[in-house]
């Protein structure tokens, strides 16, 4: 919701902080209570209050929150910088016990604890010297997500050594690792034997399995370096007949909102493309010819402007 926008609008990025002013506290029908936030923009956004209960928010209270997403829709995932930790720096924590596994994959999980003592789970195996309960071990923080830290397993190289941005590489995928949270995640291996991560929620309908061989770009988005598998279909500049299936209204930061055509796309998330790039063909009935311009953590991006 916009209560009303400045005519300096700031430009919001994935992966940037910016300050946010707690308003108040809203109370849905469910009983559900939300911190109410201002962004920069003076824009309002909802932050619900029990994952933040250690945080100590007070209304009028000015907090900074990372922006972690904008999703295709063009809604904005914020998260408030944690009181003791920050991403990509390593802390110690405590091995608080080791658990078995439920399914068939690795068959024990170090739990680890926080701060505030909420519990951390990751794959024991993944620990070239397996640690003791009692000990603390110094562990890089991956994510934050409603207040709940998420660490990198030891074992992985998270430095890109030896890779170019922009190119791509030859990979094996060397495991499947179902983790909590929808962290779950291919472990895949370069010829040299280096492993890295390979999130599992968006490339599900890739058709990955381990064994396979694999090839990936280095890309980066906003501060963050990663790997992008090649599309099992698309690829980047060629153009492409697209099904329109439908149109809907979606959130157009930070003015409102815009019509959208909805573009089939069986290998991931529905593509939106605004309305206005729909230009009549009756050569293409019901269809757009689109050039795809990038293709980044499984999403289509087109230009479908002629």
């Amino acid at each position: 919701m916009i209560s009303s926008v400045s005519e300096n609008i700031v430009k919001i990025k994935e992966g940037n902080n910016y300050p946010f002013q707690i308003t108040g506290i809203a109370e849905l029908p469910d009983g559900t209570e939300y911190f109410v936030l201002i962004d920069p923009n003076q824009v309002k956004h909802l932050l619900e209050k029990k994952h933040y209960i250690h945080y100590h928010f007070e209304a009028g209270q000015f907090i900074e929150c990372r922006v972690d997403k904008i999703n295709c829709n063009g809604k904005i995932y914020i998260e408030p910088l944690h009181p003791f930790y920050r991403l990509g720096k390593e802390y110690e924590f405590p091995l608080i016990r080791i658990e078995e596994k439920n399914n068939k994959s690795d068959s024990k999980v170090a739990i680890f604890e926080d701060v505030f003592c909420n519990e951390i789970k990751l794959t024991l195996s993944h620990f070239p010297h397996p640690p003791e309960v009692g000990q603390f071990v110094k562990l890089k923080v991956a994510r934050i997500k409603k207040g709940l830290v998420y660490l990198s397993e030891p074992g992985f190289d998270e430095k890109y050594t030896g890779m170019t941005e922009g190119m791509e590489y030859s990979f094996i995928i060397k495991d499947f690792i179902d983790a909590p949270g929808k962290r779950s995640y291919f472990v895949i291996a370069s010829p040299d034997g280096l492993k890295y991560r390979l999130r599992y929620k968006y490339y599900e309908k890739y058709g990955l399995a381990p064994g396979q061989t694999i090839h990936c770009r280095l890309i980066k988005t906003g501060k963050e370096l990663f790997l992008e598998p090649k599309h099992p279909y698309y690829q980047i500049n060629a153009c492409y007949d697209f099904e329109i299936t439908g149109e809907d209204i979606v959130p157009d930061y930070p003015t409102g909102e815009r019509k959208v055509c909805i573009l089939r796309n069986d290998y991931g998330k529905k593509i939106l493309v605004p309305v206005e790039e729909r230009k009549p063909d009756p050569s293409k009935d019901g269809k757009m010819n689109c050039r795809v311009k990038d293709i980044i953590k499984g999403r289509i991006y087109l230009n479908c402007r002629k």
